[in-house]
């Protein structure tokens, strides 16, 4: 009896071997697509988050789920094997608990790991422990999830050589990873953004040098303001008549149109300046504040 069990929990090493065949190469190609991608301000991973940390939108709705949803229902699918209600309560708990898993890895985790690594090994790689023992404690329930699920949903349809027994042993092994990263998983949020919900301390908005407007509204006004005027007398001046005829009133009435159109251009370039003036003040002024939240979430990385 001993012998046929162990020779069907081989079936176990079967499956464990085809599932890291599969996954395997889809990790390595998707990890690979991560270095080259560039998030989009709009990406709820780039996103301000709710919680009144800096973490992301997407990182605190990965806790909460982890908290409220995907945590206790782990523990209800342990409680439904206890009690023998195995279909379809702990079938289905344990389904979606690993589908929604592999979401939130592809989803978020992967992206932040992949961002952390060059982050944090160039300033204090001490960092990357815990998220690396996240990564694997991780990988390795989320692996042993997905053979069971097979070993779930194909128990009449797989070979009679890849239906392990005992079942009881991965299950449990796979539920003990899955707290333990998810407290690994909570702690890592707290040290990368601090607790939630809790007041941070305010910090004075840096506002635009007083060098980027005036310097602004300096080269832009008068660079084209006083070339008009300094060649205005020049036009505008006619030439000396003592006596005034009637061949020199048209003269003097093509000057003056002269004067109103050089008049017109001069005002026209003045207001072109002053336009471009506010919108470069608008620029620097946006630009301070994003560089702003930007040193506020590094000042508080490199805290942590």
């Amino acid at each position: 009896m001993k012998k046929n069990n162990q020779s069907r929990f081989s079936g176990f090493f079967v499956l464990l071997f085809v599932v890291l065949i599969v996954l395997l190469p889809i990790a390595l190609l998707y990890y690979n697509a991560l270095q080259g991608a560039r998030l989009d301000s709009t990406d709820p991973r780039r996103m301000a988050g709710f919680l009144g940390t800096g973490a992301s939108f997407a990182a605190d709705l990965s806790l909460l789920a982890y908290i409220f949803l995907l945590v206790p229902l782990m523990l209800y699918g342990y409680v439904a094997a206890r009690r023998h209600l195995f279909v379809p309560q702990h079938k289905y708990a344990m389904t979606f608990v690993t589908i929604l898993n592999w979401a939130i890895i592809a989803y978020l985790m992967a992206v932040s790991y992949s961002g952390a690594v060059p982050y944090y090994s160039q300033r204090n790689p001490n960092q990357l422990i815990i998220p690396t023992l996240h990564l694997l404690t991780g990988g390795i329930a989320q692996v042993l999830a997905t053979v069971s699920l097979i070993r779930m949903w194909f128990e009449y349809r797989l070979p009679m050589a890849l239906r392990y027994e005992p079942i009881k042993l991965p299950m449990r092994v796979t539920l003990g990873l899955w707290l333990i990263t998810a407290a690994l998983g909570i702690g890592i949020y707290i040290a990368w953004y601090g607790v939630p919900l809790q007041p941070r301390p305010e910090v004075p908005t840096l506002q635009p040098s007083p060098e980027a407007t005036p310097q602004a509204t300096e080269d832009a006004s008068p660079a084209s303001t006083p070339a008009a005027t300094e060649e205005t007398p020049q036009t505008a001046t006619p030439a000396a008549a003592p006596v005034a005829t009637e061949e020199a009133t048209p003269a003097a009435t093509e000057n003056r149109s002269v004067d109103d159109d050089v008049q017109k251009a001069i005002r026209e370039a003045t207001r072109a300046a002053e336009d471009a003036a506010r919108e470069a003040t608008k620029g620097a002024e946006d630009a301070a504040r994003n560089a702003t939240k930007d040193a506020e979430r590094a000042t508080k990385r490199a805290e942590d």
